[in-house]
């Protein structure tokens, strides 16, 4: 009999009806986009084979008819999902074996040099061509010269039975297993030693969840945890305990502690949990006082609105002038508009003004400061500011996200975990840390919230929905400490001034005070040389007081001449050189004409420097 006509497909057209009387069906309907169908053959011939698949690729046979014997070459049909059917009645399916089995070990007669590789586990040659490509049961390995090449080297032996005694001296424990790669072994054994705790008792740390390591101590631990392959190559190792290294047994005591690398995590989180919650408490803290205090400073009040006065007086002439305000970046511009000396600026200017109000009092300080001026009092009004500006206000709030995230490990790893003591342990340090991430998770929402506000009160704008208050706090610690700068160096210049213009008064009355010195000096030598006391004249005119020889000079020489300087002390003098010379007028006249022009005054005090 006929097969039934298969099931329509879902959406598609319908079955044509049956054919009457056993008449050939109709051919399927066309492939859509194909090409259309032959037309029916005629007189009863043979129907054409349907058209090629799309890629050229031949269509498959039809189906056989149940029952039909299979044509020699076919394959056999593929097995039915699931298996093959048990036959009833029969006895039950054996399990399946593992689709890699261990391998057995090639063990070699004497002890050989390591190749160490990296291992690949069986769980991962499924699928490479480690699985059916490469086979080493078929390589022919020639054991005796393998061995005679990379066979561990033993001393040498003496001959004799001396030798063998020494020998036997020399013999030590048993051959190490080797079963790390050296650096490994080497890394691994170095930071084990650090750790104050015996194998055994480091394993149950683990296991219970104890608080007998610090953090440093399970930073150095979670490095040096055994990975998937170094456990099975020590966990498959059946040889003496004492061949193993320190690292070895490290591992094998350590890989028997279900998940021991989440919970070095774990207790490696509780560890630096309260370190972390006071660094970015802290640090929650300081932006929220700097905002503080930069919204409630008088004195940057003061000093932006004397600025922006200023600012608009000197833009008065253009389009930037008329502003009702101006952005933070504009105070470091102050430095940069020079006087027309080119020896001040307008940051010093600003300075100055402060200065002059605060000795009138009118800056903007507390009690006991109406003196002090607002370029001081600017810094002392936001401490905070130095600090708050090396606060990342991005990394602090994903500090906070980082803690949250790391105390739901915590949780996770306590919910699915069967040992008590773990549960307990670290339960009970999962309810106290998360009350704790909660409270500063407020704290910094609202910290957040006043940089928002202390951006928006100052006009400027957050770029990419990224805050970063540090760039506001930056900005205003440097501006104040450049107008503080400012206010000191005007100090200085002041001073400076002062100081000079007291050294200018001094020398002025130093050279007043010479000058009437050597007047009062002039008057004194006159008077006494009228006097006739004293000593006599200059030197060369008479000698040191004694008196000329010949006598006084007679009288008939005349009187001086006119227009001597100094009248009443030169005629005095010139009286008394007179009476001393003689009779020899010419001596007189030429004391005269050199005291007139200064002349002989000059050369005797020339001479009598000489003598000295």
């Amino acid at each position: 009999a006929r097969p039934p006509p298969p099931p329509p497909i879902p959406g598609g057209v319908p079955p044509p009806p049956p054919p009457i009387g056993g008449a050939r069906p109709p051919p399927p309907p066309p492939i859509p986009g194909g090409a259309p169908p032959p037309p029916p053959p005629m007189g009863g011939a043979r129907p054409p084979p349907p058209p090629p698949l799309p890629g050229g690729l031949a269509p498959p046979p039809p189906p056989p008819m149940p029952g039909a014997p299979r044509p020699p070459g076919a394959p056999p049909p593929p097995p039915p999902p699931g298996g093959a059917p048990r036959p009833p009645g029969g006895p039950p399916m054996a399990p399946m074996a593992p689709a890699y089995p261990k391998k057995a070990p090639v063990k070699p007669s004497q002890p050989m040099r390591q190749l160490h590789w990296g291992k690949l586990p069986d769980m991962k040659v499924k699928g490479t061509l480690w699985e059916k490509e490469v086979d080493d049961s078929k390589v022919a390995i020639d054991k005796d010269e393998l061995e005679s090449l990379f066979a561990t080297k033993q001393p040498a032996k003496a001959g004799g039975a001396d030798g063998e005694k020494k020998e036997d001296k020399k013999k030590k424990g048993p051959e190490m297993a080797n079963l790390l790669d050296a650096k490994t072994s080497q890394n691994t054994g170095i930071a084990r030693a650090r750790i104050k705790q015996t194998d055994a008792e480091l394993a149950e740390t683990l296991r219970t969840g104890g608080d007998g390591m610090d953090a440093d101590t399970l930073t150095s631990l979670l490095k040096i945890l055994p990975t998937e392959e170094n456990l099975e190559a020590v966990r498959d190792y059946d040889g003496p305990e004492e061949s193993l290294s320190q690292a070895e047994k490290f591992m094998r005591a350590v890989g028997k502690v279900p998940r021991y690398q989440l919970r070095v995590k774990c207790m490696l989180i509780r560890a630096t949990f309260d370190e972390k919650v006071a660094e970015i408490s802290e640090s929650v803290s300081l932006v929220a006082q700097a905002v503080k205090e930069v919204r409630t400073s008088p004195a940057l009040k003061k000093v932006l609105q004397m600025t922006l006065a200023l600012g608009n007086y000197l833009n008065g002439g253009t389009n930037k002038g008329a502003a009702w305000g101006f952005k933070l970046d504009t105070l470091s511009k102050l430095s940069g508009t020079k006087t027309v000396d080119n020896k001040s600026t307008l940051l010093h200017y600003i300075a100055g003004l402060l200065a002059k109000e605060a000795e009138k009092g009118n800056s903007s300080g507390g009690d006991g400061e109406e003196k002090t001026t607002d370029s001081v009092l600017l810094l002392k009004q936001m401490p905070s500011l130095e600090q708050a500006l090396r606060v990342v206000w991005v990394d602090a709030g994903a500090d906070v996200s980082a803690l949250r995230g790391s105390l739901k490990q915590v949780e996770n790893a306590v919910s699915s975990d069967k040992e008590e003591s773990f549960k307990a342990a670290l339960g009970d340090f999962h309810s106290r840390a998360t009350a704790e991430e909660k409270k500063l998770t407020e704290e910094h929402a609202v910290a957040d919230k006043g940089c928002l506000d202390l951006c928006a009160w100052l006009a400027e704008e957050v770029k990419g929905g990224k805050l970063e208050p540090e760039k506001v706090f930056a900005a205003l610690h440097t501006f104040a400490l450049a107008l503080e700068k400012a206010h000191a160096f005007n100090v200085e210049a002041v001073e400076k001034e002062a100081k000079k213009k007291r050294m200018e008064a001094a020398a002025k009355a130093r050279e007043e005070e010479m000058a009437a010195r050597k007047l009062s000096k002039a008057s004194s030598g006159g008077s006494a040389a009228g006097k006739g006391g004293g000593p006599a004249g200059p030197a060369g005119l008479g000698g040191k007081g004694g008196a000329r020889p010949g006598g006084p000079r007679p009288p008939g020489n005349g009187p001086p001449r006119p227009g001597f300087g100094m009248a009443g002390v030169n005629d005095e003098l010139t009286r008394k050189l007179a009476a001393r010379g003689n009779g020899r007028g010419n001596l007189v006249d030429g004391v005269k004409d050199g005291l007139a022009d200064g002349s002989i005054l000059v050369q005797k005090r020339n001479e009598s420097f000489g003598r000295r």
